[in-house]
């Protein structure tokens, strides 16, 4: 299994047949007027792929942290790893599977890039990893 990719929303849910329902998808970027900028939820929004050979499976485990512009991490959301539940497209060529998990009460404090790691098992009996970075600025900023 492999990560095919990911991306952050501020709300998303799955369907039966594969398709997503999402609300701001490919969030990067938040325009703030103050800090602290608070989120009830973010979703986090990935598709992964399978090899011929491989079985499809029912779940994966996901471990994630937060750091900050300057590099101090902020949150170890799942230091032991979390079960998340992945939906196979049934039929579909290349085999994929969809996942959606929701990150309750983030907290971002300063200006700036904040990286979001999400790390999943791979075959090999190691761990990859992909970065999603949600970059605060403010409203005085020059575009």
């Amino acid at each position: 299994m492999k990560l095919k990719w990911a991306f952050l929303a501020r709300s998303a849910e799955s369907g039966d047949d594969g398709t997503f329902y999402v609300l701001s998808g490919n969030l990067r970027k938040i325009v703030a007027n103050r800090l602290p900028v608070d989120f009830a939820t973010i979703a986090v929004v990935a598709k992964f792929e399978y090899e011929k050979e491989e079985p499809i499976q029912e779940s994966v485990n996901l471990w994630f942290s937060l750091v900050s512009p300057k590099g101090e991490e902020l949150l170890d959301i799942s230091k032991d790893g979390t079960e998340v539940d992945i939906k196979s497209v049934d039929g579909s060529e290349p085999r994929e599977a969809t996942m959606i998990l929701d990150i309750a009460n983030l907290h971002l404090s300063e200006f700036g890039p904040h990286k979001l790691t999400m790390e999943y098992d791979s075959k090999d009996g190691g761990r990859e990893k992909v970065e999603l970075v949600i970059d605060v600025g403010s409203e005085d900023e020059d575009e």
